[in-house]
């Protein structure tokens, strides 16, 4: 366990390592090489979920596949640059500001997608933005919970994705997330 938990602090401490040029070539000129260990950093990244909320959210709730359970609200942005909450932390692969709605009565679902444009860009092509979790696949292996009152955690660990991230290194890929050997410019 110490040398999982130790894994994965060097990976988060070299999350900034991982660039994104463009659509069509995301990892630049980093090389077959470079763009395989992007990959597998960015595979690693998605099994954790670590994130600090604040604003005007509040409860309790367990996160057992795409369903939270418990009694949460977490508003997000209303659009137009208006947001009454917040998230910042590593969620699905990306350590940024995240636009996140969650509401749970009992049963609920969220919605999420990181705030900065590169993020956002990248999010798109891995497939990691949702606008339901029932619509993406990741969603049902998450285990997890939040809890907040005006500030708040939310952990998650996504047994899915860590399966992901170790057939990844006999370049399996069952999510189809990586983007970094597969779309280079000819």
């Amino acid at each position: 366990m110490k040398h999982l938990f130790n894994l994965f602090i060097i990976m988060i401490s070299i999350s900034n390592c991982v660039s994104f040029k463009d659509k069509e070539n995301p990892g630049g000129n980093a090389g077959k090489a470079g763009n395989y260990f992007s990959d597998r950093v960015m595979d690693t990244r998605d099994i954790f979920t670590v994130t600090a909320i604040y604003g005007a959210t509040a409860g309790l709730k367990a996160q057992l596949g795409p369903l939270g359970a418990g009694l949460f609200a977490q508003p997000g942005s209303l659009g137009h640059g208006l947001s009454l909450s917040n998230e910042v932390g590593l969620k699905s692969g990306e350590l940024a500001y995240q636009n996140v709605s969650d509401f749970v009565f009992i049963l609920g679902a969220d919605s999420s997608s990181p705030s900065s444009t590169e993020s956002l860009n990248r999010h798109e092509l891995r497939k990691k933005q949702y606008a339901s979790p029932f619509d993406h696949p990741p969603a049902y292996t998450r285990i997890g919970f939040a809890a907040a009152l005006l500030v708040g955690i939310r952990v998650e660990v996504n047994v899915g994705e860590l399966l992901d991230c170790l057939l990844g290194f006999a370049s399996i890929d069952i999510y189809g997330d990586d983007i970094y050997l597969k779309n280079k410019k000819p």
